[in-house]
């Protein structure tokens, strides 16, 4: 059965069924996890997909699986495991405004990559390992 994903300013994903090519759809189910508005969601692999949110999150869904959801975690200059006494600073970049998803070589290399609003700071983000990347990158 087709379907589509709408989002808004509500933090809300709603999967709609559209169940005759020529019917409205229908609201199948809402995707929950965000707690501010949803600012880009892309789609990989046959079911799957990842959202970015202006609370800083990027999650990942089985669209079949509603039940499946997973935290990718939250942009930040450092891995919240990596903070320690040596490494005290737990900056939260910008909220992410824009995502886009490659899946060539996905297993060799982050395949998410977020744009922060105001902010020179790409983040990467892992969709296979389904973690925040390694690597922050730089636009000057």
């Amino acid at each position: 059965m087709p379907y589509l994903i709408s989002a808004g300013v509500d933090n809300r994903m709603i999967k709609w069924s559209v169940e005759e090519e020529q019917s409205l759809p229908i609201i199948n189910t809402e995707l929950a996890g965000h707690s501010a508005p949803v600012s880009s969601i892309a789609f990989f692999a046959e079911n799957s997909m990842v959202s970015a949110s202006l609370d800083g999150y990027v999650r990942g869904y089985n669209i079949i699986r509603d039940d499946i959801m997973k935290s990718l975690g939250k942009a930040r200059e450092v891995k919240k495991s990596e903070v320690s006494r040596d490494r005290f600073m737990d900056v939260p970049l910008e909220p992410i405004v824009e995502m886009d998803v490659g899946m060539a070589r996905e297993g060799a290399w982050d395949n998410v990559i977020c744009r922060h609003k105001n902010s020179p700071i790409v983040s990467t983000w892992s969709s296979r390992r389904q973690t925040k990347g390694e690597k922050l990158v730089s636009k000057f």
